[in-house]
Parts: C-alpha cells; sequence; structure tokens
C-alpha cells in the first residue's frame, strides 16, 4: 500500500461515520429529537462545526487524490493566454486579478487544464491565510525558465508561514498546489512578509 492508498482508506473511513453524526446533530438543533435546552444546542453546536470542519478536510483530501491521480498531457501553450484564462476564472470567482504579463515569451510545455487548477486552487489559498481578494498574477521570462507570481509582489521576505496556512484544509490545499506543480514539472516556492502575506511563486524550465 502506497501513501495514496493509505489516505483513500482513511477518507472513506472515516465519510460514513461523519455523515451520521452531521445528520443526527443537524436533526437535534431542529428540535426532532425534543427541546434542547441552551446548554445542550451550544454543546451541539460544537459538535456540528467540528464535524463539518472534518468534512471540508475530507472533501480537500479527496481533491488532492483525485488532482495528482489524474493523467498530464503535455502541450505547447502560449503561456499569456493561458494565464489570462487563468486571470478570468479567478474574476468569476470574486477575485480581482491584476494581470502583468510580457509581451514577448516562449510557448511552454504544460497540461492546460493542470496549469489551471494550480492557479485556481492558489488564489483560492491566499485568499482563504489572508483574506485577501486582490490578487496580482504576474508572468516573467527568467533565462531558460518561465516565473508566474500569484500574490503581492513581497520586498520583505524570509518569514515563517502563518500557523493558518499550516491548519486543516488550508494544508492539504498548499499541497495540492505543490503536488501540481512537481507534475507539471515545475517548483512552488513560497514567500512570507512580516505581517502574514503569503504570495506563491511557480517556475517552470522552458523546454
Amino acid at each position: 500500500m502506497n501513501d495514496l492508498d493509505l489516505l483513500r482508506n482513511i477518507h472513506h473511513a472515516v465519510r460514513s461515520p461523519l455523515g451520521s453524526i452531521l445528520n443526527v446533530t443537524e436533526m437535534m438543533l431542529l428540535g426532532m429529537d425534543g427541546h434542547l435546552s441552551p446548554a445542550q444546542t451550544t454543546s451541539v453546536t460544537c459538535i456540528v462545526d467540528d464535524a463539518q470542519k472534518l468534512h471540508r478536510v475530507g472533501e480537500a483530501l479527496l481533491d488532492y487524490l483525485r488532482l495528482v491521480e489524474s493523467p498530464v498531457h503535455l502541450q505547447a501553450v502560449d503561456p499569456n493566454l493561458l494565464l489570462r484564462s487563468a486571470a478570468e476564472n479567478l474574476q468569476k470567482a470574486d477575485a480581482r486579478v491584476s494581470l502583468q504579463l510580457p509581451e514577448l515569451v516562449s510557448h511552454l510545455q504544460t497540461d492546460p487544464r493542470h496549469l489551471n487548477d494550480l492557479l485556481v486552487r492558489a488564489a483560492r489559498l491566499i485568499q482563504r491565510v489572508d483574506g485577501e481578494t486582490n490578487l496580482s498574477l504576474r508572468l516573467e521570462t527568467q533565462g531558460d525558465g518561465l516565473d508566474i507570481y500569484l500574490g503581492d509582489p513581497l520586498p520583505d521576505l524570509g518569514f515563517p508561514p502563518p500557523d493558518a496556512l499550516l491548519k486543516a484544509e488550508n494544508g492539504i490545499l498548499f499541497l495540492t498546489c505543490r503536488r501540481l506543480t512537481t507534475l507539471l514539472g515545475g517548483k512552488l516556492n513560497l514567500t512570507c512578509s512580516a505581517g502574514g502575506r503569503i504570495a506563491l511563486h511557480i517556475c517552470f524550465p522552458v523546454r
């Protein structure tokens, strides 16, 4: 059994009893099993909140498994066109994106669907961690590579990532972004500011 099989088995083992807990506690809050005192309502509400958090972790884990096991189909694409499409998708998800693209750029051997998935999830991670809806999406050429920056440019680098980055579904979302980058042959770097703002730097070699 490999790591992915183990994660899949854990997800299946937790999913059914977690669903039962959510169903029963939500029924209790609706008063279907009798009236609850204020103290009982508070306790059951806490159980529901914790169960819903665990459910979101499970869904993030399932998303990770689905993406990392999907086949990669590399093709030559114009990264400017791809990033414009990604910016439009992010704006549809209520993110305000400023796009900075070079006039001339080499074609990139990548899987367009996977790269779009990566950018959407990276933007979601930044929004979840620091609550920022104004995102900068920037493409630069560096020698024989292409660099994609998502998030505000951060001059004060080197600070440890905020605790929220590694908690529950945020941690799985970050692992998903890193794994997608690896599948596409790139490297993912994380930068943090003193105020806890994060930005992601994705570097791809040009083949």
